[in-house]
């Protein structure tokens, strides 16, 4: 057959390839000081140093607590009170609230969030019940 008209679909395809000038590029390897391998020994470093840093965390908000004379329990008590701050502030305190939790939840992702929020409402709904003075279930009676 003449190159003009190809014997089936294939060649034709296999011909308009090859006048392509416009090839995608391929993806260049990094350069080695820009590549980084992470061993067990530098992820144990840096495991390390986050646990310093958790720790140093700690050690601070607990001086804060102990030279402020409240309690972590009172603070967060004081801070989720609307009470306590004009119209203004409270919707600042809620919209930097708003923003950092959904920083946390697109680090954390959608599948955690949910489990998350499955696990708090549960802990909201089930509260001990109160038992009754002088009647246990299953016990037999004194008198």
């Amino acid at each position: 057959m003449d190159k003009d008209h190809p014997s089936n679909i294939f060649d034709a395809a296999a011909n308009s390839g090859k006048e392509r000038k416009n090839k995608p590029a391929s993806p260049r390897p990094l350069p080695a000081e820009k590549a980084k391998s992470f061993d067990d020994k530098n992820v144990e470093g840096m495991l390390v140093n986050m646990d310093k840093m958790r720790r140093e965390i700690q050690r601070k908000i607990e001086e804060i607590y102990e030279k402020s004379g409240v309690s972590q329990k009172e603070l967060e008590d004081y801070l989720s009170n609307p009470n306590n701050f004009n119209q203004a502030e409270w919707t600042r305190v809620q919209a930097n609230r708003d923003r950092f939790l959904e920083k946390i939840w697109q680090a954390v992702g959608k599948d955690k969030k949910k489990k998350i929020v499955l696990k708090e409402k549960k802990k909201q709904t089930k509260k001990r019940k109160g038992k009754m003075l002088g009647h246990r279930k299953g016990w037999l009676p004194m008198r």
